[in-house]
């Protein structure tokens, strides 16, 4: 798998080895994201196609009260029915959905994110912060079978080891190929954005997280309770406030740690931290010890949708 993007994002920030969500299917996995709470304190949200309820508030809409412009693109918290007062709620921000591209495979999405993030940044004001989640809809089943191979020019000796779990069969191998071809155009995309924030000398005071919201969608792995479901990639770049850039952290790290993070590191003051499940790691970004060092994870499932044949 060729991810520049990504290894960039790690190279010049932080690489974390043991980063885990609280539960390993989209919805949920979003919703712990999005409020700082692990999934099993969500009531409704625990689940895969909730109506989310609306007691929790979501710290992107913290941020967008306290004058933050923002937005999505892709998959947002989703699937399920946010409502306020009978009225759609926005939970991350206003969606940008109108760009689209010509995708390179069949069952690839044809919405140009980095196309959608840019009229985002030519439409909020200037002097403005922002917020902006892109949520791609790929790496997701289904696939164009060996698109991999045909459009990503792979080969299946590339394949160095499948897990003990899977068939080691050439169809297995394809698949995983396929599946690779799918982060390699979410990557691509990431590309563009970091170099759209470096023209506009927004890179450096831009914190940048790139992650995935569970494991890959394979027999044993999303929406189950393996390592393979919720230990997943996370890096996060931030310019001016990570000291000592290109570090490996190798203490466990908890979905439901965003939300306190950045409600710390915007410093704002009247938010109750003790709402959160999660903590933040801005102690680390200074280049200090983890303040509340974890020596275990716990990690939970909805009651439960597959969410595949």
């Amino acid at each position: 798998v060729n991810t520049p993007g990504f290894d960039r994002v790690g190279k010049e920030g932080l690489l974390f080895h043991n980063a885990f969500t609280t539960n390993a299917k989209c919805s949920p996995s979003r919703a712990s994201i999005l409020t700082g709470r692990d999934s099993w304190l969500l009531e409704e949200a625990t689940n895969h196609v909730p109506y989310f309820p609306e007691k929790f508030t979501t710290f992107p809409e913290v941020l967008k009260a306290k004058g933050y412009e923002t937005g999505y693109t892709g998959k947002g918290w989703a699937p399920g029915i946010a409502l306020k007062d009978g009225k759609k709620r926005d939970l991350i921000g206003k969606a940008y959905q109108d760009k689209k591209l010509v995708p390179p495979a069949k069952k690839i999405s044809n919405i140009d994110y980095f196309e959608n993030f840019k009229l985002f940044l030519n439409e909020k004001p200037e002097d403005r912060p922002f917020f902006f989640w892109v949520g791609g809809h790929e790496p997701h089943r289904a696939y164009e079978y060996q698109v991999g191979i045909t459009a990503g020019g792979k080969k299946i000796n590339q394949i160095d080891k499948v897990p003990n779990h899977w068939p080691n069969s050439d169809n297995v191998r394809t698949d995983m190929l396929d599946y690779a071809f799918e982060i390699e155009h979410f990557d691509g995309h990431l590309v563009n954005i970091i170099d759209e924030l470096e023209k506009r000398n927004l890179l450096e005071n831009t914190i940048i997280i790139v992650t995935s919201d569970n494991g890959m969608p394979f027999p044993r792995v999303k929406g189950q309770v393996y390592p393979f479901d919720n230990r997943l990639p996370l890096a996060i770049r931030w310019g001016k406030g990570i000291k000592n850039p290109g570090r490996s952290i190798d203490d466990y790290f908890s979905f439901s740690d965003f939300a306190p993070t950045f409600i710390n590191i915007v410093n704002i003051g009247s938010h109750d931290m003790e709402a959160f499940s999660g903590k933040s790691w801005k102690s680390v970004f200074e280049g200090s010890p983890d303040e509340n060092q974890r020596d275990y994870m716990i990690i939970g499932k909805e009651r439960h949708d597959v969410g595949r044949e």
